[in-house]
């Protein structure tokens, strides 16, 4: 299932975050000792001459140094403390409706555009002939930044929703941030919002992009899988190693392995291209059959991005299938 932006993506207002050095290890941070000596005060030396420090002057240095202890962490280990919500409702419009619909999408841009909060944010229209679906995927630094954005477009949402049917509604983050978020939005219009939460392994590198015209190459791949009960255990145990998978691939900009209550499971991932995209649906091929296909039953896949590079991912499918065929036949 194709998604082509006719928009460039809204610039990102957030600052990239550096690729792990290797994936997944937890790296030292600076650590204390305690010894009989920790109790004394410290000592400043000087031209021979020793000061004591008063207890005062102590405590200062040992909060400045714990918080310089923090900040060297925190920039460490990026992938642990993201708390970045995802958002995309899905518009069925009529035909006759379709332009008019896309006329008032400005509105929308405009308003993403003056928010601190947002990271991205683009339009994609179903290619599927007769479908008339529009998929709205935009994504926040955390719950309040989405929350302010809702209410910032809530006059050209109203009137989205007159102009199309709302078939559903899904908001995809951290436990702790979709938490925040139920309690301002459990539905929208008439649908009731499904929300997944993403594992804690979740990467996001996200490339920077000017929102210039042509700018845009990202393609992201949206894998659903329905999962029967008892089983979606068993497929999250391998969430840290698709995730290890992810981060060693080049270009990978985002992971996710995310989860609702009603049975679905949703793999996604981010791309800096359709190069990337294509490289990694080959190469983690097999590793996403033997960790989650085991346990999960893929229902749909889901592919954004820009019309070039869509149609590079439509031209290596279709080579893919002419190969296949000719191996069939001979």
């Amino acid at each position: 299932h194709f998604g082509s932006r006719e928009r460039e993506r809204a610039p990102s207002s957030g600052h990239p975050l550096p690729p792990p050095a290797k994936p997944f290890e937890k790296m030292g941070g600076c650590s204390s000792k305690q010894t009989n000596e920790a109790s004394a005060p410290p000592v400043a030396q000087g031209n021979g001459n020793q000061t004591l420090l008063a207890g005062g002057a102590s405590d200062d240095r040992k909060a400045a140094v714990d918080a310089m202890v923090a900040a060297v962490q925190q920039a460490q280990e990026p992938h642990h403390i993201d708390t970045t919500v995802t958002m995309c409702p899905v518009f069925r419009i009529e035909p006759e409706n379709l332009q008019l619909w896309k006329a008032q999408c400005d509105s929308f841009y405009e308003a993403a555009k003056k928010e601190d909060g947002m990271l991205s944010y683009g339009f994609a229209y179903s290619e599927a002939e007769g479908s008339g679906e529009v998929h709205i995927r935009q994504c926040y630094r955390d719950a309040a930044s989405l929350t302010a954005h809702l209410r910032a477009i809530d006059v050209p949402l109203q009137a989205a929703l007159k102009l199309s049917q709302l078939k559903r509604v899904e908001v995809t983050g951290p436990a702790s941030e979709l938490a925040k978020f139920r309690q301002e939005l459990a539905k929208l219009g008439d649908v009731t919002v499904q929300f997944l939460e993403t594992e804690p392994t979740a990467i996001r590198r996200p490339a920077a992009c000017s929102g210039e015209h042509g700018s845009d190459t990202a393609v992201s791949v949206s894998h659903r899988y329905k999962v029967e009960t008892g089983s979606a255990d068993l497929a999250k145990d391998h969430a840290a190693a698709l995730a290890e998978h992810a981060a060693s691939t080049p270009d990978v900009d985002h992971h996710a392995l995310s989860t609702s209550e009603a049975g679905c499971m949703q793999l996604q991932h981010g791309y800096a291209n359709a190069g990337a995209a294509i490289k990694h649906l080959q190469d983690s091929h097999e590793h996403r059959a033997a960790r989650l296909e085991r346990h999960a039953t893929l229902d749909s896949l889901e592919i954004h991005g820009p019309p070039s590079e869509i149609a590079k991912i439509k031209a290596f499918i279709a080579g893919a299938g002419t190969k296949a065929g000719n191996s069939v036949a001979n």
